[in-house]
């Protein structure tokens, strides 16, 4: 059956909620969210499209996943860069080709507008980074690290405005 892909409508929400909750049981390793802040991030992705896309997968006329993608620029791809941040399509769903007709329809999408597309892929979650070689992914010698920030105060002071621009030395 075709499947289908499209920006996730208001309608959308409790469904795509339930599958945050899932992939949240099924990747134990993944920082903990509660519902409530699912519900936020899923507001928010509605209210400010510039930050990334929310989508959804349709399979003969229901939604069968979901996934956030977001656009940015790589030094290394030397170019525009499609980044798949999360995906989770529903058990009954998965080996149907719902990940395959996803990716497709990102190609299609962003051919000749991006370099690449890249897929974040759970350390232990073999079956998937398989499925991923399979269509074309290969695995980067970049680790990457992350650095939280703090939340920001009403009491802190905003950023400092630079005085002089100064050329770097390397």
């Amino acid at each position: 059956m075709p499947v289908a892909v499209r920006t996730c409508e208001t309608i959308d929400f409790p469904f795509v909620l339930r599958c945050m909750m899932a992939l949240a049981q099924e990747c134990p390793d993944r920082p903990a969210m509660s519902f409530e802040q699912a519900s936020t991030m899923v507001e928010l992705f509605r209210d400010k499209p510039d930050l990334g896309r929310l989508l959804v997968i349709e399979r003969e006329g229901g939604i069968v996943g979901y996934a956030i993608v977001s656009v940015g620029w790589s030094r290394e791809a030397l170019g525009t860069v499609v980044t798949v941040e999360e995906l989770y399509v529903t058990p009954a769903s998965r080996g149907h080709g719902v990940t395959s007709a996803l990716l497709g329809w990102l190609h299609a999408q962003w051919a000749g507008r991006a370099k690449s597309v890249r897929m974040e892929v759970e350390p232990g979650d073999e079956r998937f980074r398989g499925l991923c070689r399979r269509l074309g992914f290969v695995a980067t010698p970049f680790v990457r690290l992350e650095r939280a920030l703090p939340e920001r105060s009403a009491s802190l002071p905003p950023p400092s405005q630079p005085r002089e621009s100064r050329r770097a030395q390397c």
